[in-house]
């Protein structure tokens, strides 16, 4: 028998290696019966002790941390686009291949037409350190993007929990009149881009800024995908097992970025930091702690674009969403004063920041919410 560390090891072992389960016995010297057992103890300990570590949550970050992190962003960029929000993050959906499910309803919800197979969808928000800061994970792979980041729209509309004036880069799947406010992206249609040359000349270069600064999101979805290669692998039809495995996976990638590194993500925005630093002597020093140079502090005055009414039109066929009070937020988030954002009436969000998607089992007939 194994103690707890040899359990740990095993379990680990299972995670980065595709090999069958009796490489692991003959490597552990442990008999099929005993191997299993140990292997199905062990991914419970391992995921338990992953909840209590604090390297390894994943936190929604405060008003001071959402501040650091768009000045990290935001830092080295020469020509200011003019943005709807002040970006402290990066967020986007990926899908990761499941055995077929059983039962005929759940078939079809968790079949992919975009990419032809059975799959979950997963949101995922990563912040210049390269960590998970939210995810909503298990959910059915029929589902949109904007669709499984509900939870993620209602904590971005919360003033309490997000200070207006902050916002998330995203692609074009998250885009609605509803949630313009949230999440900078560029836009859909060229012939939307306003008419006058100079508004035009700042929107070519807000929607070139938007797409380079995005690139982000793919490095940490790379990172993620890397950290077992079961996410390689057909993931276990079991709903309650998937979400377990899963959630062991984030802590785990959060614990391997912030303790051992090898985040491309974190690499590229350290180096980002270093500079700053070294300037920071050089640079004016708001009265709020801002460490940006005066022209970034304009270009974060968040004034309203132009094309707005053309938007709307844009955006009509989105509004689905749910109702969000960053709407109305947003309509004062628009003007000058919300350069420093308002963080009077923030409370920090209990807990791990999850939504886990379908957990219960199928017994007989079609799971709530499915139909």
């Amino acid at each position: 028998m194994l103690d707890y560390k040899g359990v740990t090891a095993l379990v680990l072992h299972w995670l980065a290696c595709s090999v069958a389960q009796i490489d692991l016995q003959i490597s552990f010297g442990l008999t099929p019966g005993a191997c299993s057992e140990m292997l199905q103890r062990g991914r419970v300990a391992l995921l338990a002790a992953f909840q209590k570590l604090p390297a390894a949550a994943v936190v929604w970050p405060s008003p001071e941390k959402m501040a650091e992190n768009a000045e990290r962003i935001m830092y080295g960029t020469r020509e200011w686009p003019t943005l709807r929000a002040i970006p402290f993050g990066f967020v986007d959906g990926t899908v990761v291949r499941i055995a077929r499910p059983a039962h005929e309803v759940l078939q079809r919800a968790f079949h992919s037409g975009k990419h032809s197979f059975h799959c979950v969808n997963n949101v995922f928000v990563f912040d210049p350190d390269g960590c998970i800061i939210w995810a909503a994970i298990n959910h059915p792979g029929s589902w949109h993007d904007f669709k499984v980041s509900a939870d993620l729209q209602s904590l971005l509309a919360d003033p309490a929990q997000t200070p207006p004036g902050f916002g998330l880069i995203a692609d074009i799947g998250f885009r609605s009149k509803s949630t313009k406010p949230m999440f900078i992206t560029i836009h859909t249609q060229a012939c939307k881009r306003p008419t006058h040359p100079v508004l035009l000349e700042d929107a070519i270069r807000a929607d070139w800024w938007i797409a380079y600064k995005r690139q982000a999101v793919e490095l940490g979805q790379r990172a993620f995908k890397s950290v077992s290669v079961k996410l390689r692998t057909l993931l276990p039809g079991d709903a309650g097992e998937r979400a377990n495995l899963l959630l062991m996976l984030v802590h785990l990638h959060n614990y391997r970025t912030r303790t051992v590194g090898g985040n491309q993500i974190k690499t590229v925005y350290q180096e980002t930091l270093d500079a700053r630093n070294r300037a920071e002597d050089a640079m004016e020093v708001t009265g709020d702690g801002s460490l940006l140079p005066p022209q970034s502090r304009r270009a974060l005055a968040l004034e309203p674009d132009s094309d707005d009414e053309e938007a709307e039109d844009e955006d009509a066929e989105f509004d689905e969403g749910p109702p969000s009070a960053h709407g109305a937020a947003g309509a004062g988030a628009g003007g000058s004063s919300c350069a420093v954002p308002d963080t009077s009436n923030y409370q920090q969000p209990p807990g791990v920041q999850f939504s886990l998607g379908l957990l219960a089992e199928v017994a007989s007939g079609a799971p709530a919410g499915i139909i």
